[in-house]
């Protein structure tokens, strides 16, 4: 009996023994586990922390400032580009001057659109594009001689075109928008009144290798029967 006690005795000193050794053994462990993680894990955790609050400041501040700036100017500069594609220099030093209340006293509102306004007509709608009659056409706002009939040809465009004027007609003034693809492009203007008539391209015929493309409501036509 003694002796199992005795054996009993030392296994249970034996068995604490283990257990401290192994208490021991897993703080050591635990320890290391920390240092690791407070050095390598962490490091990154923190890491990638601030890079997610950088990217949320982009996303909710800068980056959506960025985005209505991209937004804008997409829509700010086609709208600038064409503005500046249309921009006509001022009429200036002309003999027949009105303001635009009198102009609409004496033009349909199709003609002032286009002579005033410097609208464009639709292709095909003026019957002139098809008169081929003798005769002279006229700026429709103060009746200034234009085109003599001999000038006139047919383009295929659906406008009155013309190859030539007579002399001192009209005025040609740059319009950016039109030098795309034609750099001789010009805006056509009657001489004496400054209206807008149309353009005149160098894809022409012969002898002066130009074409007057011309709105239909712009002119007048008189014919040498009625002279």
């Amino acid at each position: 009996r003694t002796t199992r006690r005795v054996a009993a005795t030392g296994r249970s000193t034996w068995n604490s023994g283990r257990r401290r050794r192994n208490r021991t053994a897993m703080a050591t462990i635990g320890s290391s586990i920390g240092r690791f993680g407070r050095n390598g894990t962490t490091k990154r955790t923190n890491r990638v922390e601030r890079d997610v609050s950088v990217r949320s400041g982009r996303e909710n501040g800068s980056g959506k400032r960025d985005r209505t700036t991209r937004r804008v100017a997409g829509y700010v500069l086609p709208v600038t580009l064409l503005w500046l594609g249309l921009l006509q220099a001022p009429v200036r030093g002309v003999e027949v001057e009105k303001d635009p209340k009198e102009w609409k006293e004496l033009l349909t509102p199709e003609q002032y659109h286009v002579l005033i306004e410097r609208g464009t007509e639709r292709a095909g709608s003026s019957p002139l594009d098809k008169n081929y009659e003798p005769g002279t056409y006229s700026c429709a706002a103060c009746q200034h001689p234009l085109f003599g009939s001999d000038m006139k040809f047919d383009s295929g465009t659906g406008w009155p075109s013309f190859y030539d004027t007579l002399p001192g007609a009209v005025d040609l003034t740059v319009q950016p928008l039109y030098l795309i693809g034609d750099f001789g492009a010009r805006e056509v203007r009657c001489r004496r009144c400054g209206s807008h008539l149309g353009h005149v391209f160098t894809d022409g015929p012969k002898p002066t290798g130009k074409r007057y493309c011309m709105n239909g409501v712009a002119l007048n036509f008189t014919s040498s029967a009625s002279t």
